[in-house]
């Protein structure tokens, strides 16, 4: 499992196990001293800010409210519709508007969160991805009967007036505002 840690620079940065890429260098090469995390272009990922690290994935909460994610994807873990691993941070598609994410990892729950000023989330949605095996997405289908594996963000029924997000497990979540009614 790697770590990230914010440099004097301010660039996000990786140290150690990088089986599935989970350090975001565009390699698999595990790193005994800091690596900056790239997005497509190979360039720095900037504006970060909050990262959260799980099993062996990673998402980056940016300054536009979008999320970028890295690392293992065979359960869904980067929610771009592909069990691929990924090298460098790629955006989560159709997640605008984040206020927060959580990963979760095996066997122990990693979670980072951002919390606005409490009473201030309204009516916000929590979307979810990556393994479902134990219905732990809560998106309303049991195993037995709906996706094991969600390669995609899909909003959780029923949330509303949340006060925080955590993950467990091989699974993710966020909090997103909802889009004005037209």
């Amino acid at each position: 499992m790697g770590r990230l840690r914010a440099t004097h620079r301010r660039h996000r940065a990786g140290l150690g196990a990088n089986w599935h890429g989970q350090l975001g260098d565009g390699s698999h090469t595990n790193r005994t001293t800091p690596v900056t995390v790239v997005g497509r272009s190979r360039t720095p990922l900037s504006t970060v800010r909050t990262i959260a690290g799980g099993g062996d994935f990673a998402y980056a909460l940016l300054g536009d409210d979008t999320v970028a994610a890295w690392g293992r994807g065979d359960l869904g873990q980067l929610g771009n519709g592909s069990p691929a691993d990924g090298r460098v941070a790629r955006p989560v598609p159709d997640l605008t508007a984040v206020t927060a994410t959580a990963a979760g990892g095996r066997p122990v729950t990693r979670c980072a969160r951002t919390v606005p000023t409490p009473g201030a989330y309204g009516n916000r949605a929590i979307w979810a991805w990556g393994s479902n095996a134990h219905g732990q997405l809560g998106i309303g289908q049991p195993p037995a009967h709906g996706p094991a594996k969600v390669f995609r963000p899909r909003q959780v029924p029923g949330a509303a007036n949340l006060q925080d997000v955590a993950a467990g497990g091989s699974s993710a979540y966020a909090i997103v505002q909802p889009l004005p009614a037209r």
